[in-house]
């Protein structure tokens, strides 16, 4: 059986889009510009869906998994403070 993503960790797509049209610290470096980012993201999920049919319409590949994946670290906090909260 394969398996197939048309994206790999979804989540520094978002990172980007956001960071690019929104933070500012991505290129293109746009500040603010949350329609702009919902509009990447729309398209980045448009390109999903577009690459899933094509890949689902080969021969052969009825049993093909095919999916988005995504990143998750696990983070255990350093020190203690207001915000701290121990890790389970």
């Amino acid at each position: 059986m394969a398996l197939d993503c048309s994206m790999s960790a979804l989540c520094v797509m978002q990172a980007l889009a956001t960071g690019g049209y929104v933070a500012g610290n991505f290129p293109p470096g746009k500040m603010f510009h949350f329609s702009l980012a919902g509009q990447v993201l729309m398209n980045l999920l448009k390109a999903h869906c577009k690459a899933y049919t094509a890949i689902k319409a080969l021969p052969n590949a009825s049993g093909t998994k095919f999916g988005l994946t995504h990143a998750m670290w696990k983070f255990r906090p350093a020190g203690k403070g207001l915000l701290y909260v121990p890790a389970k």
